[in-house]
């Protein structure tokens, strides 16, 4: 591990600045941090740590925002780094707004499936055919939404769906092909299955997806900074290798409208109130937003149940239950989450009740050579896992 002494004069004063700006922003909007109790030794080993990890070669990500709550307080929201580090230098801040990237997938496409299933239109366990029987493509009849969420429902991974064209070319040409493997035998994460899933929920709401979403998820739940693709708070913004604000995927690009795979664009607060609903079990505020029963089935492993090739993720409905490389080690059997390859993850305990928010840009300003993203992910753990060890003590 790099040491912080062995970092520029310049690394190292950019570092305490944005860990001294990180401090005062969380003062200004409001932020009860556990960090603030804690020793001041340990305050400062933290930070170092954290500086540290980033600054790892060969594969260092310019900042991280990382949050760990319950069901009532915030026990640590810091940010190191820089959110852009071209064209200009931004720090890194607590309420910074990340392309999260897959996040999208269990935030805004399960979420809405949920909500949907509450409200008696769609069956988990029902074909895809009933809502899409527009869909062409062959071998399809058995292929259920919670196939789809599972990432078993045999179509294949393509990198180049944007290939399709765009607008409506792009949704027509994914309802014309056929999966590659019978359904329920082979794990194979691909976007096109929760993108069918928002388009599932478009046809059984009347709305696009994006409006349902923010009808139904953002608005409710006050997540005030949430919203798909170009945002106008560009000096917020973590960079990505592409123009801050629009989303980074270009399948999200060629849909030209939001999609259930990615694209969303939150901060840390947002998602905070996104968590502990979940935790809470389905309730904010007093009040019912989504079932104890779809929030229990949809974070059971349903990959388990199915005859599966080796090599597969342990899935519920789109939520992972098993190991990820971006999973903390200190985190419970119960704990569920995701995460997006701009280098984002989100994980939420309800046996320990609490929650973990791991925020990096580690694709900005260029999406690093080789096998990068494993590493990275691995990073963001041990950050998550040196302060969950921190607060335990």
């Amino acid at each position: 591990m790099t040491d912080l002494r062995s970092l520029t004069q310049h690394d190292r004063r950019r570092f305490l600045h944005t860990a001294t700006f990180a401090t005062a922003a969380a003062w200004l909007t409001g932020v009860r941090s556990r960090a603030e109790t804690l020793p001041e030794a340990e305050i400062t080993s933290l930070r170092k740590f954290m500086a540290e990890e980033l600054a790892t070669p060969p594969y260092p990500i310019p900042g991280v925002v990382v949050m760990v709550g319950t069901l009532e307080e915030i026990l640590f929201h810091e940010a190191v780094g820089l959110a852009q580090v071209t064209p200009r230098e931004i720090p890194m801040r607590p309420d910074t707004i990340f392309d999260i990237a897959s996040v999208t997938k269990v935030v805004a496409a399960a979420t809405a499936c949920g909500l949907c299933v509450d409200r008696g239109l769609l069956d988990p366990d029902a074909p895809m055919s009933r809502y899409l029987p527009d869909h062409q493509g062959t071998g399809i009849d058995k292929i259920t939404l919670r196939h789809l969420a599972a990432h078993t429902s045999g179509f294949a991974a393509n990198p180049r769906l944007y290939s399709w064209g765009k607008g409506e070319a792009f949704f027509q040409g994914m309802l014309a092909e056929s999966p590659s493997w019978p359904v329920g035998t082979r794990y194979e994460y691909a976007d096109r299955n929760t993108i069918l899933l928002g388009v599932i929920v478009e046809r059984v709401t009347g709305l696009p997806f994006g409006e349902f979403c923010t009808q139904e998820i953002f608005q409710p739940l006050g997540m005030k900074d949430s919203t798909f693709n170009a945002t106008p708070h560009l000096d917020r913004v973590a960079g990505t290798h592409i123009e801050a604000g629009i989303s980074h995927n270009t399948d999200s690009l060629a849909a030209g409208r939001a999609i259930g795979a990615v694209g969303l664009f939150t901060t840390a607060p947002d998602l905070a109130r996104f968590c502990r609903m979940l935790l809470r079990e389905g309730l904010h505020e007093n009040k019912r937003f989504l079932s104890a029963e779809v929030i229990r089935d949809f974070t059971r492993d349903f990959t388990q149940s199915q005859d599966l090739e080796a090599g597969f993720s342990s899935r519920g409905f789109i939520w992972a239950t098993g190991e990820e490389p971006y999973r903390p080690e200190r985190l419970s059997a119960s704990a569920y989450g995701h995460g997006g390859w701009t280098g984002t993850a989100l994980w939420i305990d309800p046996e320990k009740e609490l929650f973990a928010l791991m925020l990096g840009n580690r694709i900005h300003p260029k999406v690093l050579g080789g096998n990068s993203r494993i590493p990275q992910y691995k990073k963001l753990a041990r950050i998550a896992d040196r302060i969950l060890t921190a607060l335990d003590r």
